[in-house]
C-alpha cells in the first residue's frame, strides 16, 4: 500500500506538471494556430488562463476549509474532492474546447480547465504533511521532479502529434490527457487515506 500511494503520489504529480505547462507552454500557439486568434489577442489572452488558476487556488482553499472545518468532511474527503475537481475538471474542459468550432466558447472552457486545476493545491499539494509530516519536503521535492518531467515532455508530445496529425492533433492530445487524469484520479480515490503512513515518515535504519 505505501509503494502504491508513493507511487500515486508520482503519478498525480506528472499529470499536474503535464497539464499545467503543457498549456503554459503552448498556449500562444494553441489561441493563434488552433482558435484562429491573432498574435496581439493571443499576448493578452495568453495570461487570462492563468489568472484564473490563481484566483481559484485561493478560491478552493477557502472552500475546502469551509467544507472540513464548518461542514465536517474528513480529510480523506476534502482531498479526494479536490483532486476530482483538478483533474476531472482541467482535463474535461480541454477535451469540451476541442470539440467546439466557436472561439470565445473554446476559449472559456480552457479558462475554465486551468482554473480547475488549482483545486490540486488543496489536493495532493498540501496532503505531504498529512501522510509523512517528518519527511513532506522531501517527499514534496521529490514529487515535484516529476512534475517538471512532465512540464517537460508534454510540450514536446504535443509537437510530435501536430507533425504527425496536423489537423485535430489538439483533440488526439485533449483526449491522452482524460485518460491520463482518470488514470491519477482512481489512484488517488483508491489510495488516499488522509492520515500518516509510518513507513513513509519513518527514517531508514542505517546498517551497523
Amino acid at each position: 500500500c505505501t509503494n502504491s500511494f508513493a507511487l500515486t503520489c508520482v503519478i498525480n504529480a506528472w499529470n499536474f506538471g503535464w497539464i499545467n505547462f503543457m498549456m503554459l507552454s503552448e498556449m500562444p500557439s494553441y489561441l493563434v494556430h488552433e482558435l484562429g486568434f491573432d498574435i496581439e489577442a493571443s499576448a493578452v489572452l495568453s495570461i487570462v488562463p492563468y489568472i484564473a488558476m490563481f484566483v481559484m487556488v485561493v478560491t478552493f482553499a477557502a472552500l475546502m476549509e469551509y467544507m472540513q472545518f464548518q461542514r465536517g468532511w474528513s480529510v480523506k474527503s476534502v482531498r479526494q474532492l479536490a483532486m476530482t475537481v483538478a483533474f476531472g475538471g482541467a482535463s474535461g474542459f480541454l477535451l469540451l474546447a476541442s470539440c467546439t468550432v466557436d472561439i470565445t466558447q473554446a476559449f472559456t472552457y480552457v479558462v475554465i480547465s486551468q482554473a480547475s486545476l488549482g483545486a490540486f493545491q488543496s489536493g495532493q499539494a498540501c496532503s505531504y504533511t498529512e501522510v509523512s509530516p517528518r519527511f513532506a519536503p522531501l517527499l514534496n521535492a521529490f514529487c515535484n521532479t516529476f512534475t517538471a518531467l512532465g512540464g517537460v515532455i508534454s510540450p514536446i508530445f504535443v509537437a510530435f502529434m501536430i507533425e504527425t496529425f496536423g489537423t485535430g492533433a489538439w483533440k488526439y492530445v485533449f483526449c491522452y490527457t482524460v485518460l491520463q487524469s482518470v488514470a491519477a484520479v482512481a489512484l488517488w480515490l483508491t489510495f488516499y487515506q488522509g492520515e500518516v503512513i509510518p513507513e513513509l515518515d519513518e527514517p531508514v535504519p542505517v546498517p551497523a
